[in-house]
């Protein structure tokens, strides 16, 4: 867990330092957008060894990057394995949570559902909207489901699935505009289908090109 503490610390450093270097540029952004697992990278392990690992939003990780999001005068999205013990005990969500401008939390954003039979070895152990849909239209709504938030840069949608393109179809007709995408080792053809089948602005953030499967972030 000290260890743990100590990446999460280095890399939390490290997205805060990229998001002040945009917001110092000559073309300041109005949205910041990491990618799904930026603090506490992809999690191996059994159930139990990755609810030690995974953080809480609110928390001091969110709060960090909501004085960034103050500061900058900007949005700020960023996916993270999140525990909630006191609503989901033992359950290993995948959230994107969207800060606002005044550094406030705006959304936190569940994944619907995950690939299934994708990998040959595993399945994706999160707990998305899919797997427990009827107690989180009793907690949330419906419409919390496919949220699309209402902002002065237009209807942003976030999400972190992919080649999931009844999702993306769905956030359209509910009259998203921006679609940003959270994941992970990303399928850029997707991306692109996204925009071109529901005439959307299409983004994806990947994890960082120090990995052989990372870089080629798109819009």
């Amino acid at each position: 867990q000290n260890a743990a503490d100590k990446s999460y610390s280095e890399n939390l450093e490290r997205m805060i330092e990229m998001g002040d270097e945009a917001c110092n540029s000559s073309n300041k952004p109005d949205i910041i957008l990491y990618h799904e697992f930026p603090i506490t990278g992809y999690i191996y392990g059994e159930r139990d060894s990755k609810l030690l690992r995974a953080i809480t939003v609110p928390g001091p990780e969110s709060e960090a990057l909501g004085e960034l999001a103050q500061r900058c005068d900007a949005y700020v999205i960023f996916g993270a394995y999140v525990k909630d013990d006191e609503d989901w005990p033992g359950h290993i969500l995948s959230i994107s949570t969207v800060l606002g401008r005044d550094g406030q939390i705006v959304k936190k954003v569940w994944k619907p559902r995950n690939i299934k039979r994708f990998y040959d070895t595993f399945e994706i152990t999160t707990t998305t909207v899919e797997s427990v849909r009827d107690r989180f239209r009793e907690m949330y709504g419906i419409d919390d489901e496919l949220p699309v938030l209402r902002t002065e840069f237009g209807n942003i949608a976030i999400s972190s699935v992919q080649l999931d393109p009844l999702v993306f179809s769905s956030l359209a007709m509910k009259g998203a505009e921006i679609v940003l995408r959270t994941a992970t080792l990303y399928f850029a053809s997707d991306v692109a289908f996204t925009a071109l089948s529901n005439n959307v602005f299409s983004a994806m953030s990947n994890i960082t090109d120090a990995s052989e499967y990372g870089g080629q972030s798109v819009i």
